[in-house]
């Protein structure tokens, strides 16, 4: 597939991407609703450490989630590397783990049309 769409080392493929659009998409429906408060306390503890990750990679224009996305994705060469991770590192990668867990099961709830945003 990532021949075909003229990937070679690096890049997302076309449905990767669509469905990151769709998940920073519904984040954002989360931030601007009344009732996602847990929510809107989880990405709290976790917009530090977007913002500084973000500018780390020099990638301003990457989206929240692909931003978090990719610093999990980071973090797991980093365990395969077997390459000792501080503390401060280690908090940050929780704040994004946090938030994309707490997406992935609303977003799972809204898919279902069991949570209405």
């Amino acid at each position: 597939m990532m021949k075909q769409e003229g990937l070679g080392q690096k890049g997302h493929l076309s449905m990767v991407n669509s469905l990151i659009k769709e998940l920073n998409g519904f984040h954002d429906l989360m931030l601007g609703h009344p009732a996602e408060i847990k929510y809107q306390e989880q990405y709290h503890w976790a917009k530090p450490n977007i913002s500084d990750f973000r500018a780390k990679i020099n990638q301003p224009q990457m989206n929240d989630i692909e931003v978090s996305l990719h610093a999990m994705y980071s973090l797991l060469l980093l365990r395969l590397k077997k390459t000792n991770i501080n503390q401060d590192t280690a908090y940050a990668m929780s704040t994004f783990s946090n938030l994309l867990a707490l997406l992935a099961g609303k977003f799972k709830l809204y898919e279902e049309g069991r949570l209405e945003i």
